[in-house]
């Protein structure tokens, strides 16, 4: 049988640039700032993003962060003085990628495990990435050890800060798009996504959740070192989905009451598609050898299906690259301090992994 353009590409699977850096959170921003520029110039989406978001945030966002993480104020203080050192112009329109990304949208599968499943007691979570093939030259490993701030280790895109993974509080983030009519209001869904890492816990993190709202469509998969949540936010309001039987898997479609009557249906098949994925994740997890170690789980999210017409979870895109295809695989295993990683397809070969700072 014929490799896809993503086999050939993936016939070695390379580990993925790191970011590493050890100091004060002020000092964090204006590395990231710099490193961002200096290595994917092309790409300066995150800063521009962070300028937007954070020259003048509204006071809401401003107290929440100054109560659980006023480290992140310090970040982004230095990040914006460094672009503006730089002459950085957020409204210039930036360079065209190498490749064009494909249309449609991202849409991966996450997932959660308790401590009980899973070798020596210490919880594990993760996701695919299902992306246009040129998220892979742009996929990096954030490592970072803020002197005032916490340890963090997750993959990310160059500039941005939230990422897919996990902190030193046992707090690990995963999320997906929420294929919905209409957005929900509230504090922004990127913003509320780096502030529920900060909080030290699922229980927190829904309070704010439930009393502030959570703006745009979307699901943020949250795991502390006991617990683990599904965030769900539409024009529905937010959802909380709690995990059951100690495993938790989410796609793209609205699971909850108040969010799944604004689910967008009308793009057949990928409503099917998403939750024949999520049925087949939830098998594959629940099929694996107790205790569960984080290599074990990137056979689970190798699933292939056999039926062209329903999507696997580990997903090979085509010939020509035009249709979303699984462009990274991560693992976090939060009391171990370890992201476990893959870049592109999780059945190519075996994840590296890093160790956070």
């Amino acid at each position: 049988m014929s490799k896809t353009m993503i086999e050939k590409l993936l016939a070695v699977n390379h580990p993925l640039p790191e970011m590493r850096f050890e100091g004060s959170s002020f000092e964090a921003g204006k590395y990231m700032a710099r490193w961002t520029l200096e290595n994917y110039p092309f790409y300066p989406w995150y800063l521009g993003e962070a300028v937007q978001n954070w020259s003048a945030p509204p006071e809401c966002t401003l107290n929440l962060y100054k109560k659980y993480a006023p480290w992140v104020l310090e970040f982004y203080r230095g990040m914006l003085g460094e672009l503006h050192e730089l002459h950085f112009d957020p409204d210039v329109p930036p360079p065209p990628l190498p490749e064009q990304k494909i249309p449609g949208e991202n849409e991966c599968t996450s997932f959660s495990l308790a401590p009980e499943l899973c070798v020596g007691n210490a919880p594990l979570s993760g996701q695919t990435k299902d992306t246009g093939i040129i998220s892979m030259d742009l996929y990096i490993v954030l490592n970072m050890h803020l002197t005032d701030g916490p340890s963090m280790l997750k993959l990310a895109y160059p500039g941005e800060l939230c990422g897919y993974g996990m902190h030193d509080n046992g707090m690990t983030l995963f999320r997906n798009n929420l294929k919905s009519t209409a957005e929900g209001s509230g504090i922004p869904g990127l913003i509320f996504a780096l502030l529920s890492l900060c909080t030290g816990s699922v229980q927190t993190a829904g309070k704010i959740a439930l009393e502030y709202g959570v703006g745009g469509m979307g699901n943020y998969l949250l795991s502390d070192l006991e617990d683990a949540c599904s965030f769900e936010t539409n024009a529905g309001g937010v959802e909380i989905i709690p995990r059951r039987d100690g495993i938790q898997v989410h796609t793209n479609h609205p699971l909850g009451a108040s969010t799944l009557p604004y689910e967008y249906t009308k793009d057949a098949p990928r409503p099917a598609n998403s939750r024949f994925r999520e049925e087949l994740m939830n098998k594959a997890l629940r099929r694996l050898d107790r205790p569960v170690t984080p290599e074990m789980l990137f056979a689970a999210m190798a699933s292939h299906n056999e039926d062209p017409k329903k999507e696997s979870v580990c997903r090979h895109g085509n010939e020509e690259g035009t249709a979303p295809c699984t462009t990274a695989a991560v693992v976090a295993d939060p009391v171990n301090r370890k992201l476990y990683v893959t870049r592109g397809l999780p059945c190519m070969g075996k994840p590296t992994v890093y160790t956070m700072l």
